[in-house]
């Protein structure tokens, strides 16, 4: 695992941890609504529900490089290394973006209740559900549900989530703590305080490949494909 960011509803600021810890390393005040946010392997991507943009972040800061309003009430958001996948939870919907764009190339209505987080693990999409306490995995881009499991005994209030290879990171609301799960599981390996009292996004600098085998990551610094050996050597993660 490399840096888990996350941001915050209240405070307004996107924050960057050392690897999956609570010592913050950078952050920023954004002064919007922050839903979830993103790592796109150069620079930080984020849904905003009030205003119902998503924008692009001059690296990990403050300076916005692009933007644009989308209909509905943007939630979780995700980045493949070719497309931008978005959640409304107004409207209950699962989309694909053609590249950063509010061009809609593909959707789908969940049908689970209200979808706030969104990833892939390379060949599937995985939601985090509010309104059911779940972690749904869709076969590929599909409302078509191949597994999931409640974290309702652990937090009642499912945010953002994100893949990294490995396990699943996801932000809860109740509890204000960032978790780790054991692969595709229910089962908690590890969690830290979140930095404020309501954590929405979480993500982190190192996310795999769209299609591309688990070997193969994006590196922190930049949309290069590094051998996951060398990943691990330096610390893997989200």
């Amino acid at each position: 695992m490399t840096n888990i960011l996350q941001c915050d509803k209240v405070l307004h600021k996107h924050y960057k941890m050392s690897g999956f810890t609570t010592s913050i390393t950078d952050s920023y005040d954004f002064g919007f609504n922050l839903e979830s946010l993103e790592w796109d392997g150069s620079n930080t991507l984020s849904a905003d529900g009030n205003s119902d943009k998503f924008r692009k972040h001059s690296g990990f800061s403050a300076t916005i490089s692009d933007s644009y309003v989308i209909a509905g009430k943007p939630a979780g958001c995700s980045w493949d290394g070719t497309n931008f996948f978005s959640t409304d939870y107004d409207i209950d919907k699962d989309r694909q973006h053609s590249g950063f764009s509010s061009t809609i190339d593909d959707s789908f209505d969940t049908s689970t209740g209200n979808p706030t987080g969104i990833t892939e693990d390379g060949t599937d999409t995985i939601d985090a559900d509010w309104s059911t306490d779940k972690h749904i995995k869709r076969t590929e881009f599909t409302a078509t549900v191949k597994d999931s499991y409640s974290m309702n005994s652990v937090d009642t209030i499912q945010r953002a989530i994100s893949w990294d290879g490995t396990d699943m990171i996801w932000s809860g609301d109740e509890a204000n703590q960032i978790y780790k799960n054991t692969g595709f599981t229910s089962t908690v390996a590890d969690s830290f305080a979140a930095v404020a009292s309501d954590p929405r996004g979480v993500a982190w600098d190192g996310r795999p490949l769209a299609g591309a085998p688990a070997a193969v990551f994006l590196a922190p610094v930049g949309m290069h494909r590094v051998p996951k050996g060398v990943m691990e050597g330096v610390g893997r993660g989200t």
